[in-house]
């Protein structure tokens, strides 16, 4: 499992000097690696000496790493920087895993707000097309539905924008 993540990173490319305490930032991290940005091109592969900032940890993580993927941005310029821990010691991968399902845990919860959203979303469709049809065909034969209004159909238009933005959300 990867967890996005917008932590400081200081890199050095061994053997490259112009590619020394480079600082930039992780844009994901797992136990086996991190993706991260930089302005500069890293060779691939190369072996980066690393340091990772943690909130709330004393001292960043130090670890070598192989550089594997190398990816332009053209639009937002610069690069992201694909690499593979060398030498993680368990402490530090301990601490990276419990991180990530730490955060899994706590956004499980979030599977629960989309399937909401998702039923918020289909109430909002069939009440205002309830809605549309009694606005447009007053009678039905004499049976009253639900009693829709433009201003109920309004409420569900509302109903409808909260589930959209709560699925964009994710």
């Amino acid at each position: 499992m990867r967890l996005p993540i917008h932590h400081l990173i200081r890199y050095k490319v061994v053997g490259k000097e112009e590619l020394q305490g480079t600082l930039s930032f992780v844009r994901n991290i797992s136990a086996g690696g991190v993706l991260f940005h930089t302005q500069q091109s890293v060779p691939t592969p190369s072996t980066l000496e690393l340091e990772i900032n943690f909130p709330l940890r004393p001292e960043p993580i130090k670890v070598f790493a192989k550089a594997l993927r190398i990816k332009p941005l053209k639009k937002f310029g610069g690069y992201d920087i694909a690499i593979e821990f060398l030498n993680l010691d368990e402490d530090t991968r301990t601490f990276v895993n419990e991180k990530i399902l730490n955060v899994y845990e706590k956004t499980k919860g979030g599977d629960i707000m989309k399937k909401g959203a998702i039923l918020f979303l289909l109430i909002a469709l069939i009440a205002a097309l309830l809605g549309i049809i009694i606005k447009t065909k007053p009678g039905l034969g004499g049976i009253p539905l639900i009693g829709l209004t433009w201003m109920r159909v309004t409420d569900t238009c509302l109903l409808f924008s909260i589930a959209l933005s709560l699925l964009r959300r994710e």
